[in-house]
């Protein structure tokens, strides 16, 4: 009976002490798949053109917070733009973008669920959608101001205008 009490303690033990290594290793796994993906559908050239227009607009409204550096604008913006470039495509920092979306991939989705996706990108139809992406998403931003356009009939610049002026209005009240 004592030895039954013992092996059952050992057993306990072992089984309680090997639970972190399970799950660290269960995490590795699922940072692998999350960043087999990674691997198979990050476009550096994408990822960065998209991060620098996304910087720019933000960095450009700051400078024309300020009369003085407005005036330089399309210099101060040219400089901005050749920097962090030459920022976004250090390998250090490709790496930690990588790094970020594998993380995201893990908190989205399951070991089962990044497999499968993996699977779909390295078949022809999913190579061929990758090597499309940058012109579909340059497609569909060219469409997507003309849609802009056409939904910004008169009927709601009118709307957007008078919802402007009552907000202006409710300001100066409270001032």
């Amino acid at each position: 009976m004592k030895l039954l009490k013992i092996k059952s303690v050992v057993l306990i033990t072992f089984f309680l002490l090997s639970l972190p290594t399970v799950s660290c290793a269960q995490d590795n796994v699922h940072y692998q798949a999350a960043m087999e993906l990674t691997e198979l559908t990050y476009d550096p050239d994408m990822f960065c053109k998209g991060f620098l227009y996304t910087a720019t607009i933000a960095f450009g409204g700051q400078i024309n917070k300020n009369p003085e550096l407005a005036k330089y604008k399309e210099q101060i913006i040219e400089i901005f733009q050749d920097v962090i470039t030459k920022a976004l495509y250090e390998k250090r920092n490709q790496d930690l973008f990588k790094q970020t979306y594998a993380e995201i991939y893990t908190q989205e989705f399951s070991i089962t669920e990044l497999h499968e996706i993996s699977a779909f990108y390295k078949t022809k139809a999913g190579k061929r959608l990758i090597k499309k992406m940058p012109v579909i998403l340059s497609k569909w931003k060219q469409r997507a101001n003309r849609i802009a356009s056409s939904i910004m009939s008169l009927k709601y610049e009118q709307m957007l205008e008078e919802r402007m002026a009552e907000l202006i209005k409710s300001k100066s009240v409270h001032k």
